[in-house]
């Protein structure tokens, strides 16, 4: 694709007017004539070997703000000549074959610049490449990881479930779906409780030693609520349970929650006002 609203060039008579083509949207190409058509290559000897062609093209890469860009490659289409740019972005590649010829300036960072000429023969097209920064569109990265509340993790509720393989655990996540109406609902699931209904209030039993039922000692948010009857959900009302940690026997209950002459299981309650 040709593009001479982008080329500078100064013109003698005796010399063919060279455009620089740029494909769009990767860089920029200023061409110049030399004032005065300096051939590209000596005249063949008798003692070396005739070049590939009379044809070159030399100048310099920058960036957009005008600065050098070293290691940029400087490569001819189907040819093996090439370039590396200097520490003050010079190249020059000689011995090219006149005639159109398609061109790529690579240098890591940077969008490619690719272009077309028209080479006349014995003489050198004078080019100046600006390239462009490249620009790497990223996907949205989604960070996946289980939220934690903090106050159960001070309360030591998450180690307890991984140390406490008897006990049966229900993190907020799991209350938040289960969108329980009474505690004793939940209670229901753990083997080995049974919730006994006393004037229409549920009382939890687990199993003391042997086949006899005891009553549950129940904490809430770490504290003793009671070692004696009382119902479920007068101790914590079913909206405000966030958390729960169940042990049906004394031999399950973890030593924090062991009281003198302990013979049943526990279980612990959390809510909102410690979990949030």
């Amino acid at each position: 694709m040709r593009d001479p609203g982008c080329v500078r060039r100064l013109m003698r008579a005796a010399v063919p007017t060279v455009v620089a083509g740029v494909l769009a949207g990767v860089g920029t190409v200023a061409e110049a004539q030399s004032r005065d058509s300096t051939p590209a290559a000596a005249p063949p000897s008798d003692s070396a070997a005739a070049p590939v062609g009379t044809a070159a093209i030399d100048g310099t890469v920058t960036d957009a703000a005008g600065r050098a860009l070293a290691g940029a490659v400087v490569t001819a289409d189907g040819l093996a000549a090439s370039d590396l740019t200097t520490s003050r972005g010079v190249f020059a590649v000689r011995g090219l074959p006149a005639g159109p010829r398609r061109f790529l300036v690579r240098r890591v960072g940077f969008q490619p610049a690719a272009f077309e000429l028209d080479l006349p023969e014995q003489a050198t097209v004078h080019l100046q490449v600006t390239l462009r920064p490249s620009v790497v569109m990223l996907g949205a990265i989604v960070v996946e990881g289980e939220s934690r509340s903090l106050g159960l993790f001070r309360s030591g509720f998450y180690e307890r479930a991984v140390r406490q393989p008897q006990g049966y655990f229900y993190p907020p996540e799991e209350m938040e779906r289960r969108q329980l109406s009474t505690l004793a609902t939940l209670l229901t699931e753990v083997p080995g409780l049974l919730i006994e209904r006393r004037n229409g209030e549920a009382i939890a039993l687990g199993r003391a030693i042997g086949t006899a039922r005891c009553e549950l000692n129940l904490w809430v948010d770490g504290a003793l609520a009671r070692a004696a009857t009382a119902p479920l959900d007068q101790l914590a009302p079913a909206h405000l349970v966030r958390a729960v940690e169940v042990y049906p026997s004394a031999s399950t209950v973890p030593e924090k929650y062991v009281r003198q002459n302990n013979r049943c299981g526990a279980v612990v309650i959390w809510t909102r006002g410690v979990v949030g």
